[in-house]
């Protein structure tokens, strides 16, 4: 048992030691001390800490005649947010200490950007300085490049002829660079200008014209990029010819069934893409057009877009090329799947559309004024039937007798127009082979004997 007198001399001992290194100062290191105190600047004395040392530089941007350019950003060592005002000149209130460290850092050279805002064509200008040089001038000046005017022509690859209406869009290669992007359009001629930073840049093309290979936007990092690299001191450079790849077209002959040219018919291609097990829709291949006088026009095939090639959706099915035209009052339609490993043109049969109708009744008297419709259907099984595309409507008369105009030789399904509380149809009819004859008769029917789905 530790006595009371054994006790104060502890405690007298620590009170001792505890003064003694408050009078050595951190020099002295006892048990426990922190080895890390001289290296701590934040553990120093005030009056041993490196006191901030002030100076005001300016930074002054003017354009290649000398004239204040404002609203200038100014980037280097040292600053985040600066931008010139109408007198194209900043203040920068620095610390010399930390401008030594970055020095230090930089192997005792600082450098600073002048960047443009988005609606100045001006490139970032750069100056190299060195601590001791700030500390004598306290300024930075830039004087910006002027712009060049870059011209050139857009044309065919094959033909060698010009092509209108294409985006041509110019990417400058400087990093510090606020706006990089550049846009104009090709003239009747295919010609086209454009005032850009004067820098190495990069140029696409993008739109949409029948018969180019041309993507509909210009990605930054587009593969057939054109990079041109602009000499310099000059005010004005020629681009070589733009050469866009050339699609041939898809050659269509429209016919009656005997073999006879069928001008001013309306011709389109398309494809069936299934969203879903229920929902499919009709997308076009390319931009319709109408037979001449010998019944041909050319069709070009437009690529799928990114878009369509990263669904997960259904295989899209075989291409399809329809027909339409009128003759008197009489109208004719045909279609024909396209080979596209046959290089011959695809010869589409119009004929006039089928009569298809029947009688409706409800509980043995006509069924009057009921509203249907006539949808066209996958060739699937009787049971298994998808509809695919409305092709006509009708509405029964007193005595419920009802008629559609459709293609022959295609699966149908008629339908009420109206649907229940749950969004569903009344299916009345489906065919069980396409519709060969001139008019299709269906069974009369009673929809008191329906169930309903």
């Amino acid at each position: 048992m530790i006595s009371a007198l054994n006790m104060q001399s502890v405690g007298l001992a620590a009170a001792l030691c505890v003064a003694g290194l408050l009078v050595c100062g951190p020099d002295v290191f006892g048990q426990g001390a922190d080895p890390f105190l001289k290296s701590d600047p934040l553990s120093q004395p005030a009056s041993n800490r490196r006191a901030a040392d002030p100076i005001e530089i300016q930074f002054k941007v003017t354009d290649p005649s000398g004239s204040p350019l404002a609203g200038m950003q100014i980037r280097g060592p040292g600053i985040s947010h600066l931008y010139t005002g109408q007198d194209g000149t900043v203040t920068w209130d620095a610390d010399q200490n930390v401008l030594r460290d970055w020095a230090a850092r930089l192997r005792g050279r600082l450098r600073y950007h002048a960047i443009p805002p988005d609606d100045l064509v001006l490139l970032s200008v750069s100056t190299a300085t060195t601590f001791r040089e700030l500390l004598q001038t306290k300024s930075v000046s830039f004087q910006t490049a002027p712009g060049v005017k870059l011209t050139g022509r857009v044309i065919g690859q094959d033909d060698r002829q010009p092509i209108q209406g294409v985006t041509v869009t110019v990417r400058s290669e400087q990093v510090f660079q606020a706006k990089r992007e550049w846009n104009t359009s090709t003239d009747a001629g295919g010609n086209w200008d454009i005032v850009v930073p004067h820098a190495d840049a990069k140029i696409t093309l993008s739109g949409h014209r029948d018969g180019y290979r041309l993507n509909d936007s210009a990605p930054t990092t587009h593969d057939d990029a054109q990079l041109v690299s602009i000499p310099q001191g000059r005010s004005e450079f020629q681009v070589a010819d733009l050469e866009v790849e050339q699609i041939q077209p898809l050659q269509v002959i429209v016919t009656d069934t005997a073999g006879k040219p069928i001008p001013r018919a309306t011709v389109g291609v398309y494809c069936q893409r299934w969203l879903d097990d229920q929902i499919v829709v009709w997308d076009s291949l390319a931009t319709g057009q109408q037979t001449g006088v010998q019944g041909t026009c050319a069709l070009y095939l437009r690529e799928a877009s990114p878009q369509e090639s990263d669904q997960q959706a259904t295989p899209v099915s075989a291409t399809t090329v329809f027909a339409s035209t009128t003759e008197g009052d009489t109208q004719l339609s045909g279609r024909a799947l396209v080979n596209t490993m046959d290089e011959t043109p695809v010869r589409v049969v119009v004929q006039p559309l089928a009569k298809i109708g029947g009688v409706l009744r409800n509980n043995n008297r006509p069924l009057q004024n009921a509203e249907l419709v006539l949808y066209e259907a996958t060739p699937k099984t009787d049971t298994d039937c998808k509809t695919i595309g409305l092709r006509d409507e009708t509405t029964t008369n007193d005595q419920g007798h009802y008629v559609f105009n459709a293609p022959v030789g295609l699966h149908y399904i008629v339908a009420t127009k109206a649907r229940d509380k749950n969004g569903i149809q009344q299916v009345l009819h489906r065919t069980s082979k396409p519709t060969s004859e001139e008019n299709y008769r269906i069974p009369d029917l009673d929809v008191a004997t329906l169930s309903r789905p």
